[in-house]
């Protein structure tokens, strides 16, 4: 049986560093796009409102068939 060539540690490192990139690139298409036919509003940066409200509304609009804010 012929050996295996072994994989420097640099090309362990690199090969790691691109998976994860890829990964976590997916991740973030997966989990931040929005495929549904909604109209959405995005609500301008106000610091008390923006603070308070539109993380909730954000998230019971997710659900409803209305209207989605962001």
């Amino acid at each position: 049986m012929a050996a295996l060539p072994r994989v420097s540690r640099k090309n362990k490192i690199l090969l790691g560093a691109v998976t994860w990139l890829f990964f976590i690139s997916w991740l973030h298409l997966t989990l931040n796009t929005d495929d549904s036919d909604r109209r959405m509003i995005k609500i301008g940066y106000m610091p008390v409102i923006t603070n308070l409200s539109a993380p909730m509304l954000d998230h019971l609009s997710q659900k409803g068939d209305g209207v989605r804010y962001k």
